[in-house]
């Protein structure tokens, strides 16, 4: 991608985190940067993996009826644990922002933002990436998770260790959801 096609892209995904609270904001750039490291380790274009790192969290925040309209204008699958809970639209909710905002961004982008939350075991990179890096992102504080940030692994083992932790059920989660 050209540097002046990045540049307006980065510019309107900052305007749109820009509305976003403080916190989301901080773990939005975290994974951004975890992206970018991910990507440069495995080869990957390290702008593309921004992009998706900054925008993977976009709708993270957004009404029920906002996360809802934009994951459905997207065309994709919507599960029915997504509807019933739409905050894990949010990815779908995102790549729908893009796809009206920035359609040219690349389908990369798109496809690994609206799958970074449950991400298939054979995802493309890009989708690893972000899934590894918003998984792992520090702030989070899950010692499971810290763990797997700190081996000393190749980046496809760090995707299997990711993937497995995403099964396993956490203790702060609701059982009924």
């Amino acid at each position: 991608m050209k540097t002046e096609e990045y540049k307006k892209y980065l510019d309107l995904i900052l305007e749109k985190q820009a509305q976003l609270p403080d916190g989301l904001q901080k773990h939005i750039q975290a994974v951004a940067k975890m992206a970018v490291a991910y990507a440069k380790e495995v080869g990957y274009d390290e702008e593309a993996a921004n992009l998706a790192g900054m925008s993977h969290d976009l709708l993270r925040s957004a009404t029920a009826e906002e996360t809802l309209e934009y994951a459905f204008s997207t065309g994709f699958v919507i599960t029915d644990l997504m509807k019933h809970v739409p905050m894990l639209a949010h990815g779908p909710a995102a790549a729908g922002w893009l796809m009206k905002n920035i359609p040219q961004i690349g389908v990369d982008v798109i496809l690994a933002v609206r799958d970074h939350t449950f991400p298939a075991d054979n995802a493309p990179m890009l989708t690893k990436i972000l899934a590894v890096a918003d998984t792992l992102e520090p702030s989070r504080q899950i010692p499971e998770r810290e763990e797997v940030r700190l081996m000393d692994i190749p980046f496809e083992q760090r995707f299997v260790e990711v993937q497995r932790l995403k099964k396993l059920p956490r203790k702060d989660k609701k059982k009924n959801i």
